[in-house]
């Protein structure tokens, strides 16, 4: 909603809500010795961050009906600069990197630039 109407917030909204107007954050928790027995899927949950602008962007055609995974798709499409962030180091089951897998798997070509 507030990337489809235009809003102005009250001053001291942090004093009320906490700061960031009562931003919320999400943890991801994985078992003591996960990062040890699955480092590459564990380098990709650190790697993932989910801002609140990327969050805005993915609602807005879930909200229109649109099926979550597709959105998330298309979304990655046009914006991969967020794969380049998520995969820094992860790797495919086969050892190689998973950039160009990914990219592959969204009907992108090797050399799209990222």
């Amino acid at each position: 909603m507030n990337i489809q109407i235009k809003m102005n917030y009250f001053s001291g909204g942090d004093a009320v809500f906490g700061p960031n107007y009562g931003e919320a954050r999400v943890y991801t928790l994985t078992s003591p010795d996960f990062l040890t027995r699955c480092p590459n899927a564990g380098k990709l949950i650190s790697n993932l961050r989910f801002t609140t602008q990327l969050e805005n962007r993915l609602m807005i055609p879930v909200m229109a009906k649109e099926c979550p995974a597709d959105a998330a798709k298309d979304y990655l499409k046009k914006n991969l600069q967020v794969l380049d962030a998520w995969l820094a180091s992860v790797k495919t089951v086969d050892g190689k990197d998973g950039l160009p897998a990914v990219k592959q798997y969204l009907g992108l070509r090797k050399d799209d630039a990222t």
